[in-house]
């Protein structure tokens, strides 16, 4: 879903930075958007680690000038193994990458867009934000938590600048036959009144 929305904003005309853990897939990605004649910076980066993700960002504006758009996607899943069976380490890890993660990228982000004064994010949430599977209670945990995080930042009310637009998008497998529909979203609150720049994903 990563590189499918880097082409489609490089398709838009828009220069975008591809942030991986995997160096290999990393370059692989970069050099078929290049050969393409788009405009890519590759940014190694462990979204667990904010210093890295700070790093990121920093690299995309001193190359590019801002950050219009983000779009928060690294996450992984763990075997299945029941709640009272996971090891610790297994659930750090996931709520590490997937939920630490996403709030890293979301908070320096943020405050580069505060500073430019726009800008829109989306967080890849999951099926899993809104049910419950047995066997990945550490998943579950960390994509309910995205949804979270998401509705509390896009209700952050405006100061001196004009606030980020911030969406949460939760695809599920149109492939499966336990859960037919193809995605979802929630954003931005429902009790939240509406504000100039609202979008839903």
């Amino acid at each position: 879903m990563g590189l499918a929305t880097a082409r489609a904003f490089t398709e838009s005309g828009a220069a975008v930075t591809l942030a991986d853990v995997d160096d290999d897939a990393l370059n692989a990605a970069t050099d078929r958007l290049r050969e393409a004649g788009h405009q890519v910076l590759a940014v190694h980066c462990d979204v667990s680690d904010e210093d890295q993700v700070a790093a990121a960002v920093r690299a995309t504006v001193e190359e590019f000038g801002r950050l219009d758009f983000a779009y928060n996607n690294a996450g992984i899943q763990s075997p299945t193994v029941d709640a009272a069976d996971e090891p610790a380490e297994a659930f750090d890890r996931v709520i590490g990458i997937n939920l630490r993660g996403v709030w890293a990228c979301m908070k320096h982000e943020l405050a580069q867009m505060r500073t430019q004064g726009s800008g829109a994010i989306v967080n890849c949430s999951s099926l899993g934000g809104l049910v419950g599977l047995p066997g990945r209670a550490a998943y579950h945990a960390a994509k309910h938590g995205v949804i979270g995080l998401t509705r509390s930042a896009d209700w952050a009310p405006p100061r001196k600048w004009p606030p980020p637009c911030c969406g949460c998008a939760a695809p599920a497998r149109a492939s499966s036959s336990a859960w037919p529909c193809p995605s979802t979203a929630a954003t931005p609150p429902a009790d939240r009144p509406p504000r100039q720049g609202d979008a839903h994903v």
